[in-house]
């Protein structure tokens, strides 16, 4: 007699059967960090006085209140994504038009070499 090992299950990309709840689960988690961080990120470009450190801190106090939340609904909690991570997504949020933003058109121009990108586009 021959087994069959996993070659019933070879191939499979979509959920089995009860599986489905648990990838609509985790496609909102990935969702609500993603938003977060989106919302972080302009948040941060948008105002001078905004520093990366208080960004991030209103990013953390957000998911905290989100993972109370969730506790208190018997959810498991989220992890924490590590303070280097969100350091890095607003540094990938810096273009010219971000720098405009944050510090003034002469400034984004010094830092771009005076590249006009808002008519370019």
């Amino acid at each position: 007699m021959q087994s069959k090992g996993l070659q019933s299950e070879k191939g499979r990309m979509g959920a089995k059967d009860g599986d489905r709840g648990d990838d609509d689960d985790a496609r909102d988690d990935r969702r609500f960090v993603h938003e977060l961080a989106a919302r972080m990120n302009s948040n941060y470009w948008s105002d001078a006085a905004k520093r990366k450190c208080d960004a991030i801190s209103e990013f953390y106090a957000e998911f905290d209140n989100e993972n109370e939340r969730r506790y208190r609904l018997g959810k498991d909690s989220l992890a924490r994504p590590a303070r280097e991570s969100l350091r890095l997504w607003i540094n990938a949020g810096e273009n010219y038009r971000s720098w405009r933003s944050k510090f003034g058109e002469a400034s984004a121009r010094r830092l771009y070499g005076g590249h006009d990108f808002a008519t370019s586009t």
